[in-house]
Formats: C-alpha cells, sequence, structure tokens
C-alpha cells in the first residue's frame, strides 16, 4: 500500500508543466517554476513512487492513421464473470482502446476507434465470437474532447486550496466532488 501524501500547490505546478510537455527537462521546468533542478527531479520522483504520476506516453492522434470514428459499445454477458469477457475481448480486439466493467443493464462498456461502420462491424464479429457475450449496443460519437485530467483546464488547485483536500494518488483526486469540476476521464 501507498503511503498516503498530500500534493501541494508546487507539486500541481510541476505536473502541469508536465501535462503540457511531459519532454521538458527538469531543468526547463525548475527555471520557470524558480525552484532548483534537485527539487523539481525530487518532486517528480515523489510523484511517481506515491503512484500520482504514473508513467509518460505519446498521444496519437487515431484519424491521422485512419481511424478517426469512435465508438462505444455496450456489451451483454451470460452466465459470466464480466472481468474475465471485458479481458477477453480486450485481447481478440485491438481497435478496442478501452473497455471498463460497470453496473447497470449491460455490464461492459468498450471504446472502440473504427474507419467507418463497415470495420465497425468487423470489431462487433470479433466481439460477438468471444465465449460469454449476448449483446453489444453502439454509439456512435459525433463530437468528443480528448480524455484525461488536466489540472490546467479544471480549477482543480483552487479547490485543493480552498478545502485542504489531501491527496493520494490523482484516482483519490477524480473521485472528489469540486464546484465547477467537469474533468473527463
Amino acid at each position: 500500500m501507498l503511503e498516503h501524501q498530500t500534493l501541494d500547490e508546487l507539486d500541481i505546478q510541476i505536473i502541469k508543466h508536465l501535462q503540457h510537455n511531459a519532454r521538458a527537462s527538469h531543468s526547463d521546468i525548475a527555471a520557470e517554476l524558480q525552484v532548483s533542478n534537485g527539487t523539481v527531479r525530487n518532486r517528480i520522483l515523489r510523484m511517481e513512487e506515491m503512484g500520482a504520476i504514473r508513467g509518460y506516453n505519446v498521444v496519437l492522434n487515431p484519424a491521422y492513421f485512419g481511424y478517426g470514428e469512435t465508438a462505444f459499445l455496450k456489451i451483454g454477458v451470460r452466465d459470466a464473470i464480466a472481468k474475465v469477457v471485458a479481458a477477453n475481448i480486450f485481447r481478440a480486439t485491438p481497435r478496442v482502446v478501452e473497455i471498463h466493467v460497470t453496473t447497470g443493464d449491460c455490464p461492459i462498456l468498450a471504446r472502440a476507434q473504427v474507419r467507418d461502420t463497415s470495420d465497425l462491424g468487423d470489431i462487433i464479429q470479433q466481439i460477438r465470437a468471444v465465449g460469454g457475450v449476448v449483446s453489444i449496443e453502439t454509439e456512435i460519437s459525433t463530437w468528443g474532447m480528448a480524455p484525461g485530467f488536466d489540472f490546467r483546464e479544471t480549477g482543480v488547485m483552487d479547490a485543493i486550496k480552498a478545502f485542504k483536500v489531501s491527496i493520494h494518488t490523482l484516482s483519490d483526486l477524480e473521485k472528489c466532488e469540486f464546484k465547477n469540476f467537469d474533468a473527463h476521464t
């Protein structure tokens, strides 16, 4: 279990810089925030160790690669453990880029990047071939915003200061309710 630690304003400012440019050097961040390189390096290492920063990755534009349509699939299962079916769907269907076990009528919600409706039909057939799947409902996105938790746009720092919220991980922060909080995750 990770030790409970609090993020302060400097930690949040460092996260903001990394969200804007995860490749920013410690010295660039330190210069912007007027602190030492060692402070930035140590803060980043601490936030990685405590789980607030889970990693760094490249965010691709699916449309650039020909997968410009986003489809959401609500998947019903029969006599099966939803987590097992979800894991099998994820392994069997490469263009399913995100999958969740949820509450409600359909216990699995998946997001897929597709070329067109014909491509979506192929994905639906792949999912139907997975054992335990009994129904699939689809929704095609007509507009959306990029997923992710972005401190720059949510006003979370103000809420943290106002309520003295103690944060264990970013996951805990996402569960908090803030006035005017509308992050998309």
